[in-house]
């Protein structure tokens, strides 16, 4: 038989728990006989929770992507998930997609995403399409050092500092923004390619870094 919760004495599952009737915390000495469950135990665990999607439009996307019409979706099913397109799906929420870590390829463009922050932990994206959105803030995209292509043409943005650490993008559109300092650009040693159509670049931007990175080599696309 399980040991029995102190408090409230509903049996427990394992040696060291919280009890799931009384939520009381204790750590129990272990029985001969008892292990505790290994790494790869609890890891197995993990990739069968189920991931949620609050936006259906989004749910869609995934299921066809991963085939899976029906059923739940769980953490395993995104494993080898390389490739996803949700264009113009109307898309107001990513939530859920933050499990699709062997993703490299995501476009989203043409929905009406504001909140980026469950692609923070999707490091292993080398191209990332978000134009025709509302997005105002892009400090989720720090994290994600291995982009090369980047879009985020026709939205709100305006502070550049998160793109400082993507070092490795080669190809970046920010056409229609409202963008004022392209200063930040300056650390993009890697970058071939620069979309700034439509933005209201202050003169430090015109006389000085659009310049710069030309004399660097950059092909910079700038019209007022």
């Amino acid at each position: 038989m399980n040991k029995l919760c102190e408090s409230c004495g509903t049996e427990l599952i394992t040696s060291t728990k919280s009890c799931l009737e009384c939520g009381e915390t204790q750590t129990l000495a272990m029985t001969a006989g008892e292990t505790v469950p290994s790494a790869e135990y609890h890891a197995s665990i993990n990739l069968e929770r189920v991931v949620v999607f609050p936006d259906k439009s989004l749910e869609y996307a995934v299921r066809k992507a991963l085939e899976k019409p029906v059923d739940q979706i769980i953490r395993r099913d995104f494993m080898g998930l390389s490739d996803l397109f949700c264009v113009g799906k109307e898309i107001r929420d990513l939530s859920g997609l933050e499990q699709a870590h062997d993703l490299t390829l995501l476009n989203s463009s043409d929905n009406h995403l504001s909140d980026i922050s469950p692609l923070a932990s999707l490091t292993n994206l080398t191209g990332l399409f978000l134009g025709y959105n509302e997005i105002r803030d892009i400090n989720p995209l720090a994290s994600l050092t291995n982009l090369r292509r980047l879009h985020l043409g026709d939205n709100l943005i305006s502070d550049l500092n998160p793109l400082e650490s993507l070092t490795s993008l080669n190809w970046l559109y920010l056409r229609a923004n409202d963008i004022i300092d392209i200063g930040p650009l300056r650390a993009l040693t890697n970058l071939t390619y620069l979309g700034l159509s439509s933005n209201p670049l202050n003169k430090k931007g015109f006389d000085v870094h659009v310049p710069s990175l030309r004399a660097k080599g950059v092909v910079v696309q700038i019209t007022m």
